[in-house]
């Protein structure tokens, strides 16, 4: 299954915000809600098999999807 989730900030972002940081974000919730032991048995299971990806947001104008331009050195 695929899902979508659009976020609207209320402020500009000061930095991009990559996949791993939304991760993170879940796993603090998920261990406020359920505990650090419950927590530890989920990351346990993501080791074996992942229950769900996430990935970095793309910015979106008019309901199209952008990729962020490369960074260039």
């Amino acid at each position: 299954m695929l899902m979508r989730v659009k976020v609207l900030p209320r402020s500009p972002f000061t930095s991009r915000i990559d996949s791993y940081t939304i991760f993170g974000a879940f796993c603090w919730g998920y261990k406020l809600l359920e505990g650090e032991k419950a927590l530890k048995e989920l990351l346990e299971t993501f080791k074996k098999k992942p229950l769900f990806l996430i990935s970095s947001p793309l910015p979106e104008a008019e309901e199209k999807l952008y990729f962020p331009m490369p960074e260039v050195e």
